[in-house]
């Protein structure tokens, strides 16, 4: 996929808990590209206040739950540092989220209930480091916006861009 999760076109095949799991992340994938598309210098290191993290900063992040699940999922795919780099981060963020994308399309439902963090069932990825991702990628949208500069134009229903 050389430009990952410009759109989303084709459906998961599998119809049950994991295809539902592979259409989530395309979700995540799909919102953090267009969340992070054109951000300036200026965008990384804005901040809504002291204490708040910066743009950057929430990009990081977004990089940095990506790599813990793949971490558990795609051990091979997580062996990357972080870039210091803001383009490279989004550019290997997005890498990362293929990969755990990926590696869930090929895993069978027996297989994903298996894996264990730590001491914790697999559950924990979706109520832990996926809906976290989310309220990010959300919050990268906003502040953006308040910097001056939204988010490119897409439909997130769909999964097309305009």
């Amino acid at each position: 996929m050389p430009d990952p999760f410009r759109q989303l076109d084709d459906y998961p095949v599998c119809r049950g808990a994991m295809g539902i799991l592979v259409r989530l992340v395309d979700g995540i994938g799909f919102r953090f590209r267009w969340a992070s598309e054109g951000l300036r210098e200026e965008d990384h290191a804005f901040s809504p206040g002291e204490g708040a993290m910066t743009i950057g900063e929430l990009v990081g992040h977004v990089w940095g739950l990506a790599q813990w699940i793949a971490e558990h999922v795609a051990p091979e795919d997580a062996s990357r540092r972080r870039p210091e780099d803001p383009a490279t981060l989004r550019e290997e963020a997005l890498a990362l989220w293929l990969a755990v994308r990926e590696r869930f399309a090929l895993m069978g439902e027996a297989a994903f209930f298996e894996l264990r963090i730590g001491d914790h069932p697999i559950w924990h990825i979706v109520n832990g480091p996926l809906a976290d991702t989310l309220t990010h990628v959300g919050q990268i949208a906003v502040l953006r916006r308040l910097n001056g500069n939204p988010v490119p134009s897409h439909k997130v229903f769909t999964g097309t861009v305009d």
